[in-house]
């Protein structure tokens, strides 16, 4: 997210739509990550949402990826949590 703001500030809107889809991922997966430290009920609902949200991240971010480093970053970190989700369901 630090990359697509500084990138941004620098007068590039081009990440405007990645920086968005990061933003929302890293909202969702701590609201995620939070629920299942305590198992909560909420898990079993937050995590399509959690999904989603890598989903369109990745998406985002694979469009940038072979330009920025960090956009290849998150995009497979997205592809990480996205494997893990699966595992889990």
């Amino acid at each position: 997210l630090a990359h697509c703001h500084q990138i941004a500030l620098a007068g590039d809107g081009d990440l405007a739509e990645c920086a968005f889809a990061v933003d929302q991922m890293l909202r969702v997966c701590d609201a995620t990550a939070f629920l299942a430290a305590y198992d909560a009920k909420l898990l079993a609902a937050m995590r399509p949402v959690c999904q989603t949200v890598c989903e369109e991240c990745e998406k985002a971010c694979r469009v940038h990826e072979d330009h920025h480093r960090a956009c290849r970053e998150c995009a497979e970190a997205c592809a990480a949590v996205l494997a893990e989700l699966k595992k889990t369901a």
